[in-house]
């Protein structure tokens, strides 16, 4: 699957619809809504280092103290789609995060991040400090883009804009001689 930023189909067909869905819940104050709250999260590196059989490499999260990574806390999930989305995420553990290490993008959040909190574990998904000279996954890549310009349509282009420059600044990939990208790399990191 070679589909870039942009191109019809990148994105599953029923991901683009639950996103549709929860965007109008969200949009219409609905009280089953989820609160989606983009936020940054010190302690940890995202990198571009779990290699998948179908090309290139997948992004994996590792204990970092000197390291911060941005992100997106959901809220508000079913069992059935924490079911989901554990099944979907098999090759990492979950770790509960520590809400000293979790600051949101927008002020207005702060409430809505303090309760996540209160109710229960916050988790992410982490994986073991792995090592690959692949490159990353293109198509992979493009969707997490894909889905930064979702965060847009929510609060503001602005936000969505913020949160990708953020996320190339603070995302390890290996460097690959001779491979020329569209974003310029700097010391392993994304640009």
């Amino acid at each position: 699957d070679n589909r870039e930023n942009g191109d019809e189909g990148l994105l599953r067909p029923n991901a683009v619809e639950s996103w549709a869905h929860e965007e109008k819940k969200i949009r219409e104050d609905e009280e089953d809504a989820k609160d989606i709250i983009p936020v940054k999260i010190d302690g940890l590196q995202r990198r571009y280092s779990l290699d998948v059989e179908y090309g290139g490499t997948m992004l994996d999260v590792e204990r970092d103290e000197d390291s911060w990574m941005n992100a997106v806390i959901v809220t508000g999930l079913s069992e059935e789609e924490k079911e989901k989305l554990d099944s979907s995420e098999e090759n990492y553990e979950t770790e509960a995060l520590d809400m000293d290490n979790v600051e949101p993008y927008l002020k207005e959040h702060n409430e809505e991040l303090e309760k996540a909190f209160e109710e229960g574990e916050v988790q992410i998904y982490i994986g073991d400090h792995k090592v690959s000279n692949r490159p990353r996954n293109q198509t992979y890549h493009d969707r997490i883009h894909r889905g930064m310009e979702f965060i847009g349509e929510i609060y503001s282009e602005e936000l969505a804009e913020q949160m990708w420059q953020d996320f190339k600044q603070t995302t390890y990939e290996t460097p690959i001689a001779g491979v020329q990208r569209e974003e310029p790399e700097n010391s392993g990191r994304i640009e």
